[in-house]
């Protein structure tokens, strides 16, 4: 319970508050548990230089759950907390991924802007291959990786930009964070950050075999989860806002923006986007082979270039770059128009309650799963309390003239 989700504020300081209650999936746990037991011998294998990375991890607890409540006004897949990433850094983390939120297998038929084949395979096998990418990028995406400060005698260090191969000096000083450097960019900055982690880290042997992944599987578990990443960026272009230019929405614009990396440094034709007929529907096309061939390495230098920065604190750099990839051309825009046009209705999350009915008996209340049943699960969960009510009203008149409201 606490001030969790902060990048919703401009000033990346401010949070909503949530609280949940929970179940342990034991079974479950022991695969990210794995994963954290080997992040010593995972974290080497990152491709940035060994100055950008922590003398020592602060290996987290990563456990799966079974929601019973969760308070907020947003259920998420998983969570790394806090989110704050000096204190990550400096004190530790926590991640979690809540089992039965993610959604049951869907029909082929509910997959939009899909060959038929692909449909299949993403629902038969996304739950699966996002288990993986889940822990790889809670664990070791967001928890890797160090900022950069400047030297004991005051000078500057010196890097080398990946893209330019120009050499720059910057760093943080004294007080800065990384949200502070980096500003509006910095919540989906490192959204982008980890999944690059994650996609890069799950095609490596002792990675995805941890997860009971065969080597012959890896190429499915790669197009699965970069296909949906994907899917995530382009079909959450409604988020984007063409008058102002500015995404509302810090996940989909990461995902935006490693889906346009791609597409714009490819030489094969790994992605595509083909928009059908008279601008009435489009298709995401990712090419399993050169996805393996080609996209892997594409997907290892973003990873690079966004932890150089970020590392290095170089927040010009990072926002020119950040903003170029953001950018939502003419053609993408068309497809905007088409993803709001076939938009389905917003998912919501019924939640059942909770009854004790005697001292050794506990028992749950299921409710139909319709727009009804939310509104009766709320209407148990927070009854009408007289008593509270004019204690919260004698309190309210109390104050209320010394109140700026």
């Amino acid at each position: 319970m606490g001030w969790v989700e902060y990048y919703i504020d401009p000033e990346n300081c401010r949070a909503f508050w949530e609280g949940w209650v929970c179940i342990v999936d034991k079974q479950k746990s022991e695969k990210f548990q794995t994963l954290v037991k080997h992040s010593e011998s995972i974290i080497p294998l990152l491709p940035w230089p060994k100055v950008m990375e922590k003398e020592q991890f602060l290996a987290p607890d990563f456990t799966s759950i079974e929601i019973i409540t969760f308070a907020s006004n947003a259920v998420f897949l998983g969570q790394n907390l806090p989110n704050y990433d000096d204190i990550r850094e400096h004190e530790g983390f926590k991640n979690v991924y809540f089992g039965n939120r993610m959604p049951q297998a869907s029909k082929a038929s509910n997959v939009q802007f899909a060959s038929e084949e692909q449909a299949e395979v993403l629902a038969e096998k996304s739950m699966n291959c996002y288990e993986v990418q889940v822990g790889c990028h809670e664990l070791l995406g967001h928890g890797v990786g160090r900022a950069i400060f400047r030297n004991e005698d005051g000078t500057s260090p010196k890097f080398t930009d990946p893209l330019t191969n120009e050499e720059y000096e910057s760093c943080y000083e004294e007080g800065q964070t990384w949200s502070t450097r980096f500003g509006d960019i910095s919540s989906s900055y490192e959204e982008c950050r980890a999944d690059a982690c994650g996609l890069f880290l799950q095609t490596l042997q002792p990675v995805y075999s941890l997860f009971g992944v065969a080597d012959g599987e890896v190429d499915d578990l790669l197009w699965v989860n970069a296909m949906n990443h994907l899917r995530k960026g382009v079909i959450g272009l409604p988020l984007y806002n063409p008058e102002a230019k500015k995404w509302g929405q810090a996940h989909t614009q990461g995902a935006f923006v490693f889906a346009m990396w791609l597409y714009k440094n490819q030489k094969s034709k790994i992605v595509d986007f083909e928009i059908i007929g008279e601008e009435e529907d489009f298709r995401i096309h990712l090419d399993k082979q050169l996805l393996m061939a080609e996209g892997r390495e594409l997907i290892k230098e973003l990873l690079i270039v966004l932890q150089t920065y970020k590392s290095s604190g170089a927040n010009e750099r990072g926002l020119k770059f950040y903003t170029e990839y953001s950018e939502v051309s003419d053609f993408f825009l068309k497809i905007r128009k088409i993803a709001i046009a076939q938009k389905k209705p917003r998912g919501y999350c019924l939640q059942d309650n909770l009854v004790r009915y005697t001292d050794s008996c506990i028992e749950p209340v299921h409710y139909p799963e319709n727009f009804q049943g939310i509104i009766l699960s709320y209407a148990d969960r927070y009854q009408f309390n007289k008593k509270l009510y004019k204690e919260v009203l004698g309190v309210w008149d109390e104050h209320k003239a010394s109140l700026k409201v």
